[in-house]
């Protein structure tokens, strides 16, 4: 048996508009989640909320670590500069070993 809009109006008890103003609502993206908990729930489903990296979770915590490590070592490179202690070791060098530390310790944010 097939799901017809008045059935599922019934089902989540709303008018047939209310489903349609949600259907529009939910191609531009502006439906609640609330409303969304409630129509799957009408389907007999379960409404899943779900944050995709947009890339393969190690190379973005990676890279979400280096550009930490960056901002850190840029800053302490400041202050030492600032303090006439220069450090002579690789930048790059730094960044990555203060990347590891970051990404071993779940700090990447």
């Amino acid at each position: 048996m097939c799901l017809t809009l008045a059935l599922l109006a019934k089902r989540a008890k709303v008018i047939t508009q209310v489903l349609h103003k949600i259907e529009k609502r939910e191609a531009e993206g502006k439906v609640t989640l609330e409303t969304m908990r409630k129509i799957a729930w009408a389907m007999d489903c379960e409404f899943i909320y779900a944050l995709v990296p947009r890339k393969e979770i190690k190379f973005l915590l990676k890279e979400k670590a280096l550009e930490k490590a960056t901002r850190l070592i840029e800053e302490a490179d400041i202050h030492m500069t600032l303090e006439d202690q220069k450090v002579t070791e690789d930048f790059k060098t730094r960044i990555e070993r203060l990347a590891e530390t970051l990404l071993k310790k779940g700090d990447v944010w």
